[in-house]
């Protein structure tokens, strides 16, 4: 009898870790200019999402990748700033060895990071889902197509995580 409750106990465990794990934090970028030219500023919008509609995380920290032969980063605006930990980080002196999204075609990223100093309240409950993070300003270098990858730096630990980037033409 000890044994059935000992088995019971640990696939309501394992069902339940499946079952939190199950919901994720989402993380899209995405621009109406999609067809770009080369000199032209475009910006893209970094969006936030959570599958379940929890408004009380505890963080989101992310990378958004790209070519610097084709893209240039020229700054941020529109940012999101409760809990906001420090500007947009330019990865300029940090070589991107396709370590965090396994691309060859990115060689740098952005880092954005938010989080609550008591890790549960973070975006917040009067803000709504889906959210713009930040609005990211970029030059066009190049007549290329390239991708924007986005990757997870830290975020809830009881959340998965799902980046959607997007292809420029």
């Amino acid at each position: 009898m000890k044994k059935i409750s000992y088995i019971t106990i640990f696939f309501t465990m394992v069902f339940f870790s499946v079952a939190v794990a199950a919901e994720k934090q989402i993380v899209s970028v995405n621009t109406d200019q999609s067809n770009t030219e080369v000199g032209e500023i475009i910006t893209l919008s970094v969006l936030y999402d959570v599958t379940d509609a929890q408004k009380q995380l505890s963080s989101l920290g992310v990378r958004i990748h790209y070519d610097s032969s084709i893209l240039e980063y020229k700054g941020a605006n529109n940012e999101f700033k409760i809990n906001q930990l420090g500007l947009p980080q330019d990865s300029a002196e940090i070589v991107d060895k396709d370590v965090d999204d396994k691309n060859k075609g990115t060689d740098r990223f952005i880092l954005l990071t938010w989080a609550d100093v008591l890790f549960t309240s973070w975006p917040g409950e009067n803000v709504t889902l889906p959210l713009k993070l930040i609005d990211l300003q970029f030059k066009v270098l190049k007549d290329q197509s390239t991708n924007i990858n986005v990757t997870q730096k830290t975020g809830d630990s009881a959340y998965g995580f799902k980046g959607v980037g997007l292809k420029l033409n």
